[in-house]
């Protein structure tokens, strides 16, 4: 039987929990959020659901902090069950802002697909006590997720990384898109590319995988890419931004 677990927030993180959360049948699921118009579009979308203040948390449940970042201590501090679990799911908050027993979950992941793969989701776990680990792990197969327990250290550094990886690379896919809709161009001509490139680093290594011209030292076509760039000061000052640190680290 797991115990109780309450949902405090009411967006996209909320919502990708209970989908999955509400597929295991045993214990109460609880809803704790300010806004009244995202909590009653979940509560119509999930019948067992029960709506309920923060002064209402059941003692010994599971409470899933799915709020912004900036929100999560102050809705910590909301929280008087002091048997209550309470799990964060940030990538750069410490642990320190939770009391008691508590956790860090963090979905290595950017939310908001219409459908998420928990599946397919790795989760970074940092536990206030060898205590919590047992629930934790509970935590993790009920979602089905891959769970991996490290200090606050790597998961810091694993963030910074996170914004490189996915942040940074969907800045690229942005530029290149603005740039076709200047230019009368299909964006969609682009996409293969785009996921063929990142499914290969499932079995790949990124040195393996780098192509182009700054990695041929391709000068006469970095020059012309250039030319085609000479109305676009940030597209291509980042050109050769990237041709430079490519050639650097070829």
């Amino acid at each position: 039987m797991q115990p109780d677990r309450v949902i405090v927030g009411s967006g996209k993180l909320a919502l990708a929990l209970l989908k999955q959360l509400t597929k295991d049948q045993s214990g109460k699921i609880y809803l704790v959020a300010r806004n009244s118009e995202s909590a009653n579009r979940l509560l119509n979308q999930f019948p067992g659901l029960v709506r309920i203040n923060y002064s209402e948390i059941p003692e010994h449940s599971i409470c899933f902090l799915a709020v912004s970042d900036y929100a999560i201590e102050a809705c910590a501090q909301e929280i008087v069950a002091k048997e209550c679990v309470l799990i964060h799911f940030s990538g750069s908050t410490s642990i320190q802002v939770l009391h008691g027993n508590s956790a860090v979950l963090w979905p290595i992941h950017s939310f908001g697909n219409p459908t998420e793969n928990w599946g397919e989701i790795p989760l970074a776990a940092e536990v206030s006590s060898d205590s919590v680990k047992p629930i934790i792990e509970s935590v993790a197969s009920v979602l089905g997720s891959n769970l991996v327990f490290i200090s606050a250290q790597q998961r810091e550094k694993m963030h910074m990384l996170a914004v490189f990886a996915n942040n940074f690379s969907n800045h690229l896919f942005k530029l290149a898109y603005d740039y076709c809709l200047r230019n009368n161009l299909d964006f969609n001509l682009l996409i293969h590319l785009i996921v063929s490139g990142t499914r290969a680093l499932e079995t790949n290594s990124p040195d393996q995988l780098q192509t182009g011209p700054a990695v041929r030292n391709d000068e006469a076509t970095i020059a012309k890419h250039m030319e085609l760039l000479k109305h676009e000061t940030e597209m291509q000052y980042l050109y050769r931004l990237f041709s430079d640190s490519i050639k650097k680290n070829a």
